[in-house]
């Protein structure tokens, strides 16, 4: 495989960021709190593809004050994200990449939020729709077409 135009632009880019990225981390006094706030911020992103309405902000703040008068209930839905994750982090010492381990993982998500009572550990059965309601099916993303020659 040739890689030409765009996908080498794309490629060195994404070098020079883990470039970056690894120079960072070398002179961090505490990387993983670097790590932390990354994994808190995919958990905001990724929550958000089932409407949870929540900023890092609104996150960090309900960690700092999780009993206070702005309990976030869309906040406390991330934490959960922040949460299986961490879980599946550390149970990969103890468990492979499995079946299993996605079922536990998805467990702590699912717990004390929005579908708590929906089998949390256990995989749908159902087709699971992503869009506002009364959009067309199926919604294509459009991602670049990369070339091979």
């Amino acid at each position: 495989m040739r890689l030409e135009g765009e996908l080498t632009a794309l490629l060195s880019e994404a070098t020079l960021a883990l470039g970056r990225l690894d120079g960072a981390g070398s002179i961090l006094p505490n990387p993983d709190l670097f790590v932390s706030m990354y994994v808190r911020q995919e958990a905001v992103l990724s929550s958000q593809i089932a409407g949870t309405q929540s900023t890092l902000e609104d996150v960090l703040e309900y960690e700092m004050d999780a009993q206070g008068p702005k309990r976030s209930k869309d906040a406390e839905e991330v934490i959960n994200y922040v949460r299986a994750m961490n879980h599946g982090l550390q149970r990969l010492s103890d468990l492979p990449r499995s079946l299993w381990l996605l079922r536990e993982i998805h467990e702590h998500l699912m717990h004390g939020g929005r579908g708590s009572e929906r089998n949390p550990g256990e995989f749908r059965t159902s087709q699971n729709w992503i869009g506002p309601r009364g959009a067309p099916w199926p919604v294509r993303p459009s991602f670049p077409r990369l070339r091979t020659k």
